[in-house]
């Protein structure tokens, strides 16, 4: 044990040098640029040159590619050494991050003017919405549940709309009270400026809202159930439409001025929730459609595959941040539709390269944000103003608001929902909260001529992000331990599972059409048949021909996982011929060792038992002749007929009560149907040699008959000239009449219903109750 603590002890002072020897550079760097005076841009055709030089530093030509080489080693090497040590099982990762950026901040604040700006300016704001945000939140979209996330759509929207709607004015209105009193202000240039009740409500728009990258920092790492999980997710994502509309909104009113605002200006911001919402969504299934359409021609071109699933997206989030509607929401719904799709298009080799990709960008920008919000903190003190009131106040009615508007929402959503959501649940959405890097984007973004106390709200920014990163981040994992919440399951799904999720939802889809409410079990089994029937035709290179190709994906990998066992277990495969299937093989050698009861056994590896794996991926021949496979077929089939009951044939009998109670007994049946079939032979061999029916078959015929049909038929003949055929039938009495199946079944006889003929024209015995036909039925 103390050898290892040692190591991990060596581990964090190299790491450690590593990041202060990346600074030195930075700052011997910067010295001797500035010593030489050179540019990159300096023309030696004027200059006079006296001797040749064999090494020269060119610093601002490399200056601001190498300070990102430098940002993101410092990113991984904290991140390298973050997992090298025992700090992962009571602190956060983010939180070391923003420690690591405080202690670069504080080095660089020491002597600002030794390091270059693209190192002590800090978080621009640029860099963070244009280059950090896209890849984390193309993450999250392209691996999100998206079941999960559409089956509580719902209560996100509320959580996300109203939730956000109720923080912010109370969070504005209650600051504004608090200013009112006295207790903070301002210095302005005439003198002592409270803040005003628009700079409360902008400052609550941007501090109310959850930050996605701060979820998903602490809760990956948490491992809440999935339920749970979503629902603090899927509101940080969805918020972001409603800051965005409540920042610029109230901005702008600050800019215009709190007198000459209009009631026009107030309905125009209502109506702009729904333009940033509902365009950015637009706007990100266009270019998922997009990349859909292209990843279906890539057939032929398999390495430019991840390039249109990264530059599609980005070019999504661009296009909406330039028509100023919700980047967010763009990025993250073009991924989640074209995801399906171009995995059904890409190869197994891209869809790697994607997954680990979008995951390694995700991760460097996650981190470099963190330090970026720790060298901001102490890099710049000019930016900040301490107000203790204000600081506590702001932190006070975050928590406090927070709570109320997720019990009220949750009392609200239980009235609906089939799992509720438990007490416990809710204190952990309700501390969830955390605010991040897009709040701290925002304030900075305030101009200080229209906002004059932006100083103090930047404080309060900073302070509230660092109070939620590290006490709410560092405490909600022992306080889900605490409070036992469930935790996710995180497996592989077997095949006994799918098949028993698409039953359920089969069945929830046809009790809601009974009961006449459609959930989103209707919703979703609409969109599925508007996908295969229009959508996968469009966007899918191979169309799938099975109904639910899930659970044949779930099957290949089952089948996989088999293979791979086997392997590890056997060392490695018998060789196989290429025309042979493995397990033919298997089951064939197993048989005959049986059989034989040999001990030497040329493959002694193999097991012999009923737990051998089927390794088929798909059906393959083999090499047995033509005539051994039948005889084994009719062999098997003779077995299965010999010791398995036979199964009953369909008969359809409709009878009626007039009919002859000896027509349902057994043996009549089965003489009916002897006599029918010979007397369809003798009508075949008649019309095969082109004269009258066989003299053979008609003795037979007549021979199968027995006494008491012979002495109807005499009487039958006696009554009437011919046969009655199509006789009109009363509503009294139904006739039977049977009907034979196709000619090339030899199965019984069905019977179907008729209303009857008049006992009177057909001859009935009324005495006896026997129809007047020989048999009993008109044959058709």
């Amino acid at each position: 044990m103390t050898k290892i603590c040692g190591q991990h002890h060596w581990s964090v002072v190299h790491l450690s040098v590593a990041l202060i020897l990346c600074l030195v550079t930075f700052a011997l760097a910067e010295d001797t640029s500035h010593e030489n005076g050179t540019s990159p841009s300096t023309c030696h055709g004027g200059e006079e040159v006296k001797r040749y030089e064999v090494v020269s530093l060119e610093w601002d030509e490399v200056q601001v590619p190498f300070g990102i080489c430098v940002w993101i080693m410092i990113a991984s090497l904290a991140k390298l050494g973050f997992h090298y040590t025992r700090l992962p099982e009571f602190l956060p990762e983010s939180c070391l991050l923003i420690i690591i950026g405080l202690v670069v901040g504080g080095i660089i604040s020491i002597n600002p003017k030794v390091f270059p700006a693209s190192l002590s300016s800090g978080l621009d704001t640029d860099l963070f919405f244009l280059f950090l945000l896209p890849p984390i939140m193309l993450e999250a979209g392209y691996f999100m549940p998206s079941r999960s996330f559409f089956d509580n759509i719902g209560t996100i929207l509320m959580y996300a709309v109203f939730g956000t709607l109720f923080n912010t004015m109370t969070i504005g209105f209650s600051l504004y009270g608090i200013s009112q009193l006295g207790w903070f202000s301002t210095p302005g240039p005439n003198g002592t400026v409270h803040v005003t009740l628009l700079e409360c409500l902008t400052f609550s728009s941007l501090i109310s809202a959850v930050d996605p990258v701060a979820v998903l920092a602490v809760f990956e790492e948490v491992h809440v159930n999935e339920v749970l999980y979503i629902l603090v997710f899927g509101e940080s994502l969805l918020n972001d439409a409603v800051t965005v509309v409540l920042y610029r909104m109230f901005e702008s009113f600050n800019a215009i001025g709190a007198d000459n605002l209009m009631a026009i200006d107030i309905v125009g911001g209502f109506f702009s929730f729904f333009v940033v919402a509902i365009g950015g969504v637009l706007i990100g299934l266009m270019y998922g459609f997009l990349t859909s359409l292209l990843t279906r021609l890539t057939h032929k071109a398999r390495v430019i595959e991840p390039i249109f699933v990264f530059a599609m997206a980005y070019m999504a989030y661009l296009t909406a941040e330039m028509f100023r509607l919700s980047s967010i929401l763009s990025i993250v719904f073009c991924a989640i539709f074209m995801k399906p799709y171009v995995e059904a298009n890409i190869s197994q080799k891209s869809h790697t390269t994607i997954k680990y990709f979008l995951k390694m960008l995700s991760s460097i920008s996650e981190t470099i944000i963190f330090i970026f919000l720790g060298v901001t903190t102490l890099v710049d003190p000019s930016q900040h103003k301490w107000n203790t009131v204000f600081v506590i106040s702001t932190l006070v009615f975050c928590l406090l608001y927070r709570s109320i508007g997720v019990i009220m929402q949750t009392w609200v959503a239980n009235t609906f929902r089939l799992a509720r959501i438990c007490r416990t649940e809710q204190f952990i959405m309700a501390y969830g909260g955390l605010r991040g890097a897009i709040a701290f984007s925002l304030v900075a973004l305030l101009c200080k001529e229209t906002v004059p106390s932006k100083q103090i709200l930047f404080t309060a920014c900073i302070v509230v992000i660092l109070f939620t990163v590290f006490i709410q981040g560092t405490t909600i994992k022992p306080l889900v331990d605490k409070l036992k919440v469930k935790r996710a399951t995180k497996h592989k799904p077997s095949m006994n599972e799918e098949i028993f999720e698409r039953l359920g939802d089969h069945l929830m889809v046809g009790i809601e059409e009974i009961l006449g409410q459609y959930g989103h079990h209707h919703w979703r089994d609409k969109w599925e048949h508007l996908n295969k029937r229009f959508i996968e035709p469009m966007l899918l290179h191979e169309r799938r021909k099975l109904g639910d190709p899930k659970i044949l994906e779930v099957f290949s990998k089952l089948n996989e996982k088999d293979a791979k066992d086997y392997i590890k277990s056997h060392g490695s495969f018998i060789q196989l011929q290429s025309n042979q299937s493995l397990s033919n093989i298997l089951r064939t050698q197993s048989s005959d060792m049986l059989c034989t009861g040999s001990a030497p056994f040329r493959y002694s590896a193999l097991p012999v038992n009923d737990s051998v794996p089927c390794l088929d991926m798909q059906q393959m021949g083999t090499n047995v002749p033509t005539k051994l496979f039948k005889e084994s077929s009719s062999h098997h089939l003779d077995l299965l007929a010999d010791n398995m009951y036979k199964p009953q044939r369909h008969n359809n009998h409709r009878r009626s009560r007039h009919m002859d109670v000896d027509i349902q007994e057994p043996t009549n049946l089965m003489h009916r149907s002897m006599k029918i079939q010979l007397r369809r032979i003798s009508q075949k061999q008649g019309m095969r040699h082109g004269r009258g029916t066989n003299p053979l078959l008609n003795l037979a015929l007549k021979n199968s008959s027995s006494d008491k049909h012979l002495a109807r038929r005499h009487h039958l003949e006696q009554n009437h000239n011919k046969e009655p055929e199509n006789l009109p039938a009363s509503a009294e009495h139904p006739a039977v009449i049977v009907t034979l199946q196709e000619e090339d079944e030899d199965e019984g006889i069905t019977f179907s219903a008729k209303e009857s003929f008049d006992e009177a024209d057909a001859g009935i015995d009324t005495q006896h109750g026997n129809f007047a036909k020989d048999d009993g039925c008109t044959v058709i």
